[in-house]
């Protein structure tokens, strides 16, 4: 029995769903439609596993060490603005990230980020 008639309308929808586990799933169904009723005439699924996100490899980070000639503060900005963070003595090593304008940013023994005066290391 078919209700359709010649002048009928066709539909066609896709549904792509995303999935958290991975992989993606598409559904196609085909509608059609012009009288009274519509039919989905074919309905059909496609797959596709996701893919692994690429791994780029980080260059590794050369940091040049330096050595504090007299206690020094270790500030959280480039500047004397601030109160410090914490004095470095006389002697300590620390990992030079940057310099500029006459601050380097450094990392010390603890891991404590900082900028200090670069007149007062010793390279």
């Amino acid at each position: 029995m078919n209700y359709l008639d010649g002048k009928d309308k066709v539909i066609i929808t896709f549904l792509t769903i995303f999935l958290a586990i991975g992989g993606i799933v598409t559904l196609r169904s085909q509608i059609r439609y012009g009288s009274p009723f519509a039919f989905i005439t074919g309905t059909s699924f496609r797959t596709q596993p996701r893919k692994a996100p690429e791994q780029q490899q980080q260059p590794a980070v050369q940091y040049r060490t330096a050595t504090v000639k007299e206690g020094l503060n270790l500030r959280p900005s480039p500047n004397t603005n601030n109160n410090p963070i914490k004095v470095l003595n006389q002697g300590a090593r620390v990992r030079v990230i940057s310099v500029d304008q006459g601050w380097a940013k450094v990392i010390d023994d603890t891991g404590t980020e900082g900028y200090l005066s670069n007149n007062y290391l010793q390279y």
